[in-house]
């Protein structure tokens, strides 16, 4: 099997370092993907006389198959009433995911070097992405917002949050967390860069339940990051007397000025907005909230996945953006439960570290539609099995 798991992981590790590079248009498969096709059905033949592992794989993610043919049944059901694939489409991503997080699992459990390698290829893509930008390589979206090699600039900031998240979760479970700083700065500012809102928001939940559990062990940090600290008080006090002694580089920390300041404030004033008209719309608006009370009755059965210009009376005809707001509305009551629970096994045993980065990414789950990245669902499977290795390494 040494072989076999050797050729699946390294196509594992080929579709890490191209998911950065949208080539094609979006919602369409890209370069990363095929190699992704690929590598699973080697997997199916390699494996096909051991139905045991890949019986594992799914019992252990029973509720989200469930749940996944569950939007199949409903996305089918309005297929035949409106003739448009896209329905079926929608359905069949959730099925392009499972295969994604079967195949994680599969690497994890079988290559003892499948965590920090791919810790090692998210940071060389967060590494790629600066260089690109610093060089002026990338795109832009309008004036000031900036995207990279993605179609949009919400999925560059996405791809750059997630990106930290597996580094930061595989990093601890590995005992190499004294190096996340780095990146996490590179995060940072890459997804200021990009001037998205929702990503500004899921980091600094990061960054603030971070302080918290570094408060509830500040001792022990204080003696397992002596050197660290050392460093970087030495870096601010040498860069405030840098500051103090040339007062005209204040200027820069000057956030009035910046378009993420503006869009921020701008989203905040418009929370309680109930303007109707296009140019001033209210947060809810804008992200699609309003279908749901516009439309409750979609809450209890589904409106399927597809076809949005039914919705003539919300603000606009476009998706809902938002991930488990928008699987209510979709799928219905009975599929929305069903996906609650699978969290709900994933994360309950998870310990503090570790959770503050799923608290992160549910929280900004709210302001985008995450659930065609295979990469959300996949960190979420992980869980359990990355806690296991934290609790295992934590008592070594």
């Amino acid at each position: 099997m040494g072989v076999k798991m050797n050729v699946i992981s390294l196509l594992m590790y080929c579709y890490i370092l191209l998911k950065p590079y949208y080539l094609f248009k979006s919602g369409g498969l890209q370069i990363s993907d095929i190699v992704l096709l690929i590598a699973f059905f080697l997997f199916l033949i390699l494996t096909v006389k051991n139905k045991k592992k890949i019986t594992t794989e799914i019992i252990e993610n029973k509720e989200y198959l469930i749940f996944a043919i569950c939007t199949l049944i409903v996305n089918i059901l309005y297929f035949v009433v409106y003739l448009k694939f896209k329905f079926v489409l929608s359905s069949l991503y959730y099925f392009f995911d499972l295969f994604v997080m079967i195949l994680f699992s599969f690497c994890y459990k079988n290559n003892k070097h499948f965590g920090s390698i791919v810790s090692n290829l998210f940071k060389v893509n967060l590494i790629i992405q600066l260089l690109i930008y610093l060089l002026g390589l990338g795109r832009h979206y309008g004036i000031y917002r900036y995207m990279g090699t993605f179609n949009d600039p919400n999925q560059f900031a996405y791809f750059v949050l997630l990106s930290f998240s597996y580094i930061y979760l595989f990093d601890l479970t590995l005992k190499q967390n004294g190096r996340n700083f780095v990146y996490l700065l590179i995060s940072v500012y890459l997804i200021y860069c990009s001037v998205s809102t929702g990503m500004l928001m899921g980091i600094s939940v990061f960054v603030i339940l971070y302080i918290v559990s570094i408060v509830k062990n500040f001792k022990q940090y204080i003696i397992n990051n002596k050197v660290k600290l050392l460093i970087i008080t030495f870096m601010l006090f040498f860069g405030i007397i840098f500051l103090v002694i040339n007062k005209s580089s204040l200027s820069i920390f000057n956030l009035r000025d910046t378009t993420m300041f503006s869009r921020v404030t701008d989203k905040f004033n418009r929370i309680s907005s109930k303007n109707t008209n296009d140019h001033l719309w209210s947060v809810w608006q804008e992200r699609g909230y309003d279908k749901l009370w516009i439309y409750p009755q979609y809450m209890l059965y589904g409106s399927g996945e597809g076809e949005y210009d039914r919705f003539i009376l919300s603000a606009h005809s476009n998706e809902i953006h938002a991930t488990l707001p928008s699987i209510l509305f979709y799928y219905g009551i009975i599929p929305f439960l069903i996906i609650l629970k699978w969290f709900y096994k994933k994360l309950k045993r998870v310990p503090f570290n570790l959770l503050i980065v799923y608290l992160a990414l549910l929280m900004e789950s709210f302001t985008l539609l995450n659930q065609r990245q295979a990469l959300f669902w996949t960190i979420f499977m992980m869980a359990p099995q990355l806690s296991k290795s934290y609790a295992q390494n934590k008592n070594v």
